[in-house]
């Protein structure tokens, strides 16, 4: 996709469109009044997803850690696919904005500076459960499967006591610190289920994904707990990954 010049300096800058306008304007509506970006010192780059790059933050006033969600902002025709996918970014702020558990990844503001959305997380170190799983491979137990489950399931409660459903629940988004604390990160493509009527797309990761979603049949059934469950199956999957290990 061809992009325009950059406009020499004191140019008029293009106009936004409105689909794009409505996410700057809720993204800078919750940022405090000085910019977060000057309280964070973005350092090392930890890891690339399909929609921006996460790098470790540094605090510089406490020396404390975050991570910080890098989104590279296109001011496209919102009609056009790369537009749509940038402004979906905005579901895990609406998401995350509201969860406040031990389990779930906490949520520290989020800003637009210049051409890039900045989403600030917590640093959870040394990463997702994928990682642990490959540096303990042969180390894993059958209590240490127990653990994680039964906190990956603390954080699902919690999750779907909000009516909100994660849809891509897999090792890479399930992250464990040095005390073998597990948080559920990575909510993209989470969606927060409303009324009696919803419909749930065809997303998320397919190895991961339950099969009444991968066939479409979660469409407008009326009872929520029929889209919650398809988390369920996505855990089951990584119990079995785990126990593989043994």
């Amino acid at each position: 996709m061809a992009h325009p010049l950059p406009l020499p300096p004191g140019a008029l800058s293009p106009p936004k469109s409105s689909a794009t306008s409505a996410v700057m304007s809720h993204i800078t509506e919750k940022a405090s009044a000085s910019s977060k970006k000057s309280q964070w010192q973005k350092g090392e780059l930890i890891g690339r997803g399909t929609f921006g790059s996460v790098y470790i933050g540094t605090n510089r006033e406490t020396g404390a850690s975050c991570a910080i969600k890098e989104v590279d902002i296109i001011l496209d025709d919102p009609k056009s696919a790369e537009c749509i996918k940038q402004l979906e970014q905005i579901i895990e702020i609406k998401v995350l904005h509201h969860l406040k558990h031990e389990n779930i990844v906490q949520y520290y503001g989020s800003e637009v500076v210049d051409d890039h959305l900045y989403i600030y997380l917590e640093y959870v170190h040394p990463g997702s459960i994928n990682r642990y799983v490959c540096e303990h491979c042969g180390d894993i137990t059958e209590s240490i499967v127990r653990n994680f489950t039964r906190q990956i399931l603390n954080g699902l409660a919690y999750l779907h006591s909000t009516n909100t459903i994660h849809r891509d629940i897999k090792g890479a988004n399930l992250l464990v610190d040095a005390s073998g604390v597990v948080k559920l990160a990575d909510f993209g493509i989470g969606k927060h289920l409303r009324g009696l009527s919803y419909e749930l797309s065809l997303k998320g990761s397919p190895y991961w994904m339950a099969p009444e979603v991968m066939q479409a049949d979660i469409q407008k059934d009326g009872n929520h707990r029929v889209a919650l469950l398809a988390d369920i199956w996505s855990l089951g999957c990584i119990v079995i990954e785990a126990v593989f290990t043994f």
